[in-house]
């Protein structure tokens, strides 16, 4: 079975890496560990952010997402109404408040 061979006709959206990266980012993961938690290699992740994961399975997305705590819809698709409130704020003109400690 390919990345690509999944029950979905429709490919995953242009900046699904783009997406992953500042979510990831915004989550405070290494690559390393948002693989790990995700069920997927290193390898994988470094791939989809480089942007060669034109053939991922939304399975996969899914389960990203869920570690990033993101919409599937948002970081697939890039899904404006699904967008995380963080994501929503910036583009508001509003940056995000640095996490207390």
């Amino acid at each position: 079975m390919t990345d690509s061979d999944d029950n979905s006709d429709e490919a995953i959206g242009p900046g699904l890496a783009e997406r992953l990266v500042e979510a990831r980012q915004h989550a405070e993961l290494s690559q390393a560990d948002l693989a790990e938690a995700a069920g997927l290699s290193a390898q994988q992740v470094y791939r989809l952010e480089r942007g060669e994961g034109s053939g991922a399975k939304l399975e996969t997305v899914a389960a990203l997402a869920a570690v990033v705590k993101v919409s599937p819809a948002w970081l697939a698709y890039g899904e404006p109404c699904a967008a995380p409130r963080w994501v929503k704020l910036r583009a508001k003109g509003r940056p995000r408040k640095p996490p207390t400690e």
